[in-house]
Order: structure tokens, then C-alpha cells, then sequence
């Protein structure tokens, strides 16, 4: 670093504290930068090493200011193009893009203390990433306040780096920290440039020499280290630093040889997202069979227009459910099929999410019934033709106090529709030995 640059820095760091002493009122909107980084999860840059970087930076698919009211959301969508971008070789399966809110903050950092390599930070209040096949959401939780973003400024020459690149890809895919990371690799061997990572590091970060880790935007700043256990102590304090309240979710649609589509939305002081509105009771079939595949419908909508996913769900002395089906449009009418085996009482219901894994409430019950004899006279449910068991068992019930068949409807010997009573037991004894008609076969 040049003197001239650190004298600056100096002189920027010193301005900047007294502006942070000055007091500020309370704002209603959330001012700041939404930046959405596209990367290649197996990077095209090689580190020292001869290994791919992991979340290399290509560009910026937006850089844009953020002014959201609070209790509002904010939207920002636009098409991505690798070509147009300088870049070829981009596919859809080593593509993500990493969308970042970072509010006008201002802190006065020293990016190499205390040698006085001063910037102003500002901080991240949420991030998230999403590939072609998977949306991505800004997390919290009892261990974590928001999704940290970690920025990697490297190079290809630095002998140092792959040991701070390992250290991270470790803590990230042991996936015991919630945070997404991008590699800057800034300068290539031989020393030139590679933009827009360059620019970051020097311009917004003062950047003094690699390896160095920028947590959310510089709430903590690493110079030079290569181990995994500081790295995870550090990110296990920026889960918890206080943040604004802000909700971010981020997809992206491939739509053509090396260009996406891509969505963000931004809640402050309320969620990015609106929940699907919760489906009507399922309809069905009509005169729904055993044996018969018997087909639900059902239908909702989504205030966003997102792609909708159904579950089904049927419960009784039956459990089951289809698992989520879909993607579904908003509005669009959603059919399932299940086929019943046994004859009882049911209810079937459904729920949906979106592509962000927002639920609605379970709808309300459709009930089914269905009658469950399946072989009259099998009184004592053993499967088989009527035999001594089965006239034992009704005897039992009927005069002994013995249990209930499990089925009525199959101990109703001759279909009269009432209960078990002694016409039944007559007509068994008669089929059985006297050569009687034999039992009035199941519906």
C-alpha cells in the first residue's frame, strides 16, 4: 500500500468518526445498497494451489439504492446475460447468485489495525443465494439473527489463500454456521486486475493485502488468517449482532444459454413474502369407489403470482399424503388420485407453500366414507370363507358378551342393513350345514 493511500485512508477514517459521533434522528425508511453478486460455486479462477475457488465472483447482476418505507417491500427483477457480461462458459448448474442488503451505516473501520487503512463500512442486515433449482431465503433463528455474508478478498499468487479458501468451504458445507460466502479473487498471476472484485477491495475496503475476510460488509475484519476455528468464532458472533429488521428472498429462472432471470424482494418491518392464501375444503371424484383411484381437486392463489406446491393429506384410521406436488401456477387448479384399499371413514385436506417454502393452513376436511365389508360372513376378519371360527365369534358377540366384529357390515349375514341379530345367525348355520343359500355378497 502506497503512502499517499494511507494518508488518505487516515484522513478518510478521521471525517468519517466525527460524522459517526454526530447524533442522528430516528428514520421511518430503510436506506441502503442491495447488491446481488453472481458467482460460480466451482469458480473458473484457480487459487495458488491449482484448486477451483469456490463461489468465485464473476459480477454484479445489480447494484442498486435502496429506500424502502417501513412496513413496505421492495422488488427488483432483471435478466442476467453472461456474454453481454464479458464472460462464456457459464452453465446452469454452476451458476448461484447471492442477493445482499446492506444499510447506509457508515462505521469507521480499520481494515489492518492499527495501521490506520481505514473505510467505511457498511453493514449487512441479510443475505441469500438461490441457483436455477432452488430459491433462496434471508434465515433466522434462536442461534442466528440473520444470514452473515462473508466477503473473500484473495488472489491467484497469494501462497496463503488456499488455506483461508479450505478453511471457509469447510465451515460452509459442515453447515453449522448460517452464512453464504463469495470468493473476490482480485488480482490474477503476473498481477492484473479482474473487475468487479478488485474494485470492492480496494475502492469500498481499503483492502491492504490478502488473504482478508470482510463479515457483512465489515462488522469484522480478518487480515492474514488461515485457521478454521477463528473464522467459526467469528461468524458465530456476527450470527448474533443486531440487525435492522429485514426480510430478503432471492430466485432466478434459467432461461436461455447463459442468461437467468432473476427476483428479490425486501421486507422492512415485515416479511418479503406473502403467505398463499389457504385452499377451500378438496373436492373429489363423484361416487368415490374402493379399489377406484379417486381424484381430489383444489385450488388457491398467491398475492405474488409465485408457483404454488400442494400437499395432500389424508387422514383416518388411514395415514397418509402425497408429499408436495407441483410447481402449480397461482390459480390454476391442482388434482391428486389416491386409490382406497379398506372401507372406512376418511377426511382429506390440503395445504400449499410457495417458492420461498411459505405455508398456508391446512384447508378445511372433505369427508369420505366408505363401506368396509369386503367378504360377507368373514366375521372374524381371517381373510377366508366362512367357517366354525366365524360362527363361534358371532355366538360370542351375540350372546356372551364376546367383542364386536370389526366389520358390521360383514356380520350382517343377510344384507337386511340392521345390526348382527339372530335371522343372521340362522342364516350362517343354514349356508354352513343344511345347504342354505350362501352370504349376500359386499357391494
Amino acid at each position: 500500500m502506497k503512502a499517499s493511500q494511507r494518508q488518505f485512508g487516515i484522513v478518510l477514517g478521521i471525517a468519517l468518526l466525527l460524522l459517526s459521533i454526530c447524533p442522528t434522528a430516528h428514520a421511518a425508511n430503510y436506506d441502503g445498497t442491495l447488491r446481488i453478486y453472481v458467482v460460480e460455486p466451482e469458480s473458473r479462477y484457480l487459487n495458488d494451489d491449482g484448486h477451483p475457488y469456490h463461489f468465485g465472483l464473476l459480477s454484479y447482476a445489480l447494484v442498486e439504492t435502496l429506500n424502502i418505507p417501513e412496513g413496505t417491500r421492495h422488488v427488483a427483477t432483471g435478466t442476467w446475460n453472461a456474454a453481454s457480461s464479458g464472460f462464456s462458459g457459464v452453465t446452469e448448474g454452476n451458476i448461484m447468485i447471492q442477493a445482499v442488503s446492506f444499510a447506509n451505516t457508515n462505521i469507521l473501520t480499520d481494515g489492518y489495525p492499527p495501521y490506520g487503512f481505514f473505510f467505511s463500512a457498511d453493514l449487512a442486515d441479510a443475505a441469500a443465494a438461490a441457483t436455477p433449482a432452488v430459491a433462496g431465503r434471508n434465515t433466522s433463528d434462536g442461534s442466528s439473527t440473520h444470514t452473515v455474508f462473508l466477503e473473500e478478498g484473495t488472489a491467484q499468487w497469494c501462497d496463503n489463500c488456499p488455506l483461508t479458501s479450505e478453511s471457509l468451504h469447510n465451515l460452509y458445507t459442515g453447515g453449522t454456521r448460517n452464512f453464504i460466502y463469495t470468493a473476490l479473487v482480485g488480482e490474477l498471476i503476473g498481477g492484473s486486475q479482474i473487475y468487479p472484485a478488485y474494485s470492492r477491495l480496494t475502492d469500498d475496503y481499503n483492502n491492504v493485502g490478502y488473504p482478508h475476510c470482510y463479515f457483512d460488509g465489515g462488522s469484522a475484519v480478518v487480515v492474514g488468517d488461515t485457521t478454521q476455528g477463528h473464522f467459526d468464532t467469528i461468524l458465530t458472533q456476527a450470527e448474533q449482532r443486531v440487525v435492522n429488521d429485514i426480510d430478503l428472498v432471492v430466485s432466478m429462472d434459467w432461461t436461455a444459454d447463459g442468461e437467468f432471470d432473476y427476483l428479490v424482494r425486501i421486507g422492512y418491518g415485515t416479511s418479503a413474502n406473502v403467505d398463499p392464501v389457504t385452499p377451500n375444503a378438496p373436492d373429489h371424484s363423484a361416487d368415490p369407489q374402493l379399489g377406484v383411484p379417486v381424484e381430489f381437486d383444489a385450488t388457491t392463489t398467491d398475492a405474488d403470482g409465485d408457483s404454488l406446491w400442494y400437499y395432500w393429506d389424508i387422514t383416518g384410521d388411514l395415514a397418509t399424503n402425497s408429499g408436495w406436488q407441483g410447481p402449480y401456477a397461482s390459480g390454476a387448479t391442482a388434482t391428486w388420485s389416491y386409490t382406497f384399499a379398506t372401507g372406512q371413514s376418511f377426511e382429506a385436506r390440503v395445504r400449499v407453500k410457495d417458492e420461498w417454502s411459505d405455508p398456508s393452513d391446512y384447508s378445511p376436511a372433505t369427508a369420505l366414507s366408505f363401506g368396509c365389508c369386503d367378504n360377507r360372513a368373514d366375521v372374524n376378519q381371517s381373510g377366508g370363507f366362512p367357517d366354525i371360527s366365524d360362527l363361534v365369534y358371532l355366538v360370542a358377540f351375540m350372546f356372551t358378551g364376546g367383542p364386536a366384529p370389526e366389520c358390521m357390515e360383514e356380520a350382517d349375514i343377510n344384507a337386511s342393513g340392521d345390526l348382527p341379530d339372530i335371522s343372521d345367525l340362522v342364516y350362517l348355520v343354514a349356508y354352513m350345514f343344511t345347504g342354505g343359500p350362501p352370504p349376500i355378497p359386499c357391494p
